[in-house]
């Protein structure tokens, strides 16, 4: 529930932070996700977490369809690869790190006596830390007043760029959904080996993650972004194609890592290569619309992956997403090999 209200309204939020303000947009998105975790401490019956979860999804499409946005709007030039870099290694440490505090539920049960009210506590203590969010935002200076005539909900100045954009970025969503969130499924399946053991490996792959972000600008400097971007995500279909072969957990878990590091270091580059791409008065119905053009294939996918390997066939998805990866990088590359953005043209 949560994640198909977030598809289904990261485009008109995304419009909507270009006409009244990206801040404002996503200072709300900390708002509505604070209360959601509050509306799921409290909740008492199934149609609570449901609303819960309604509220959860305005939170994340408020917040996807503004940040990037907003941050591109206060970063320009070489600058602003920099910034997303960083934005993209604090952001993966954060999650990383949220996996951490969920030991605290331990003590809090021995505190209160009770598994309930221990989890209550959790979450009202992390609804209250996510108010640090909107608070912050609301420090940063004011939006550009936007240009009111917009084309509703059409991006038309940005369709140039965006349009062909979408269409790789939807291919590599759906292939990733097949495969990544469905890897210790995958490592159950392959090596008979449950998430304890798989999960570390996991964990290691996504602290690999966050340092590749830092790796980002320097990569943009040698090749420039679109090279940059193709060779990674090239590169990392390499040891995609290869992990079926593995002859064990620990070789399967290597190569996930190398993968994973490779393909996730173009994510800051893209990111900063189609904010400076679009019209600035449509970044944020950009954003939206790539973030509802990622999400869904990317949801949908999972089900289809998880079929197949349960058909028996463990290792199709791995090749299904292999060749949805080439045609996307082929297809980006055939359509943006001759652009370049202003830090790297001069300007």
């Amino acid at each position: 529930v949560s994640g198909l209200t977030g598809v289904v309204l990261s485009w008109p939020f995304g419009y909507l932070s270009d006409r009244y303000g990206r801040r404002r947009i996503y200072a709300l998105g900390g708002l509505f996700s604070s209360a959601a975790m509050v509306m799921i401490a409290y909740a008492s019956n199934f149609e609570e977490l449901v609303m819960a979860a309604v509220i959860s999804g305005f939170s994340g499409a408020m917040l996807g369809s503004s940040y990037n946005a907003l941050l591109a709007d206060k970063a320009s030039g070489e600058a602003r690869t920099r910034a997303f870099s960083l934005s993209f290694f604090v952001g993966t440490l954060g999650m990383a790190g949220g996996g951490f505090i969920l030991k605290v539920l331990h003590p809090l049960e021995a505190f209160t006596g009770s598994s309930l009210e221990a989890h209550r506590l959790f979450y009202l203590a992390m609804a209250g830390l996510t108010l640090a969010s909107p608070a912050l935002t609301m420090t940063v200076s004011p939006d550009v007043r936007r240009e009111r005539k917009m084309v509703f909900m059409l991006p038309k100045r940005s369709v140039r760029y965006l349009a062909p954009y979408l269409v790789s970025s939807a291919l590599i969503a759906f292939g990733a959904g097949m495969v990544v969130p469905l890897m210790t499924y995958w490592f159950s399946l392959k090596f008979f080996i449950d998430d304890a053991v798989s999960g570390p490996i996991l964990g290691f792959s996504m602290l690999l993650t966050a340092i590749s972000f830092l790796l980002s600008p320097k990569l943009a400097s040698i090749f420039g972004h679109v090279k940059a971007i193709v060779l990674t995500q090239a590169s990392s279909t390499l040891f995609l194609v290869l992990l079926p072969f593995s002859p064990t957990y620990l070789i399967a878990g290597i190569l996930f890592s190398v993968r994973t590091l490779l393909m996730n270091v173009s994510n800051p580059l893209a990111t900063s290569l189609i904010m400076s791409l679009v019209d600035e008065r449509e970044r944020g119905l950009a954003s939206g619309i790539s973030s509802a053009f990622w999400r869904l294939p990317n949801s949908l996918s999972s089900y289809f992956g998880a079929y197949i390997m349960g058909a028996g066939m463990v290792d199709a998805p791995f090749f299904i997403c292999t060749v949805l990866y080439i045609i996307s990088i082929s297809y980006f590359w055939i359509k943006f090999r001759g652009v370049k953005i202003p830090s790297e043209s001069g300007a």
